[in-house]
């Protein structure tokens, strides 16, 4: 159960002047339910009302924004980031060798409905793939584009002689791509990431999950996401491109590459789960973090590598 305190604004300029109004509804909320300790994904209302009710605020953050790390450090308890974060929180910092994505797609917790193909009408032994387009309304969006519509619509019409595409947008696309366009409602994604040959997109979070689910992942974005790096230099999973126009036409070179390797989908199950035996299962470290803290915040500092403990 939940409840919804504020409408997700796209808009830049709408987004900050809304915060005051959004931190005031979850101020009077938080009054009503008494939480002990707040939650969030670098939130800055959730950091402003934990100062205000002098409650504990725990953070995740692993995208690096820092016009919003500025704004909710100072009223955060603790921030905590995957080992390989670039930046520092100082004494608030606890880092774990994990990533958001793996607390809710750990095979623990996520099984794949395979039924979702026939909702698509494929048969199991058709490959497809996923491209995913994002809004870019993001306040660390600014200054992207993204992938071109040139490079776009060549990709698509490579990737057709070997598969069947479909486009996941956060954005309005080109009459000429809504054939493309996904028709099942997005709490099937994952299972579709996970039966998909690969993906292909904008979006780092849908690059680290389909990272965790063993898709393989070609990364478009100027940004540089540690998270993203690792699965590349070090699982092999992913593939980062800038936004530049040559990265974008080596982009469609690997993608061609890709979906011409019949057994990728296999190579890429054996590298995630290689990467799960080295990484921290976050749901199990969380439920102990909040359970016990502060205490176990004393317990990380004193000794970082507890967290393997819930592997």
């Amino acid at each position: 159960p939940y409840t919804s305190y504020a409408k997700h604004h796209k808009n830049v300029f709408r987004k900050l002047i809304s915060l005051p109004f959004i931190s005031l509804k979850l101020f009077f909320f938080a009054k009503k339910c008494k939480p002990d300790i707040l939650l969030g994904l670098g939130s800055i209302s959730a950091s402003i009302v934990a100062f205000l009710l002098s409650k504990p605020y725990i953070c995740y953050e692993d995208t690096g924004n820092m016009e919003q790390m500025i704004l909710y450090k100072y009223f955060t308890s603790t921030v905590i980031t995957p080992s390989n974060f670039t930046y520092d929180f100082g004494k608030r910092h606890i880092r774990i060798n994990s990533t958001k994505e793996i607390a809710y797609l750990h095979p623990n917790y996520f099984v794949p409905n395979i039924n979702v193909l026939k909702e698509l009408g494929i048969e199991t032994n058709q490959k497809f793939i996923l491209i995913r387009l994002v809004s870019w309304a993001a306040t660390h969006d600014i200054g992207h584009k993204g992938i071109y519509m040139e490079t776009l619509k060549e990709l698509i019409n490579e990737l057709e002689k070997y598969a069947i595409v479909y486009i996941s947008s956060e954005k309005e696309i080109p009459k000429e791509f809504l054939k493309y366009k996904l028709s099942l409602t997005s709490d099937k994604m994952h299972d579709i990431m996970y039966f998909a040959h690969f993906i292909y997109g904008e979006s780092g979070t849908m690059t680290s999950e389909a990272a965790i689910l063993g898709t393989p992942a070609i990364f478009i974005n100027n940004a540089r996401l540690s998270y993203t790096i690792e699965q590349e230099e070090k699982y092999g999973l992913t593939y980062n491109y800038t936004e530049s126009n040559e990265d974008q036409l080596k982009s469609v070179n690997k993608a061609l590459e890709l979906v011409q390797h019949n057994d990728l989908k296999k190579e890429s199950l054996v590298k995630r789960d290689v990467m799960l035996t080295e990484k921290v299962n976050l749901t199990a470290f969380l439920i102990w973090f909040v359970e016990n803290y502060p205490k176990s915040k004393e317990i990380m500092k004193d000794n970082p590598d507890y967290q393997y403990n819930f592997k």
